[in-house]
């Protein structure tokens, strides 16, 4: 601990050293990996005609997570929305919640 000396007389503050670390990276667990695809699997079957035939499949890779999409041909339109704004809507949410755990995903949808 270091001491340091106010201009006023007599004043004196403690102040703790503190050593500086690399900063710590901290990585997804399946756990985390897992809510987050339960959380798009609800919010897509929230979207669709038929959410008994929607299944949210995740593979993990070694530094990116794809989060793969598939749903009846009817309900394909639904889920990428008038000019992809659907998708790329539950895209942003993913990356909101991947970006936390500081996860790199990436959503698929397959036929």
């Amino acid at each position: 601990m270091d001491e340091v000396k106010d201009g006023a007389e007599g004043s004196v503050a403690v102040v703790a050293s503190v050593d500086v670390a690399a900063p710590v990276v901290v990585s997804a667990s399946a756990e985390a990996k897992e809510k987050v695809r339960t959380t798009l699997e609800f919010l897509i079957k929230e979207i669709v005609d038929f959410p008994q035939d929607v299944s949210v499949r995740m593979w993990a890779g070694e530094q990116t997570t794809v989060y793969e999409l598939t749903c009846r041909k009817e309900d394909i339109g639904k889920v990428i929305g008038k000019q992809g704004k659907t998708v790329s809507a539950l895209r942003e949410i993913l990356r909101s919640l991947t970006g936390r755990i500081k996860l790199r995903a990436i959503l698929d949808v397959k036929e």
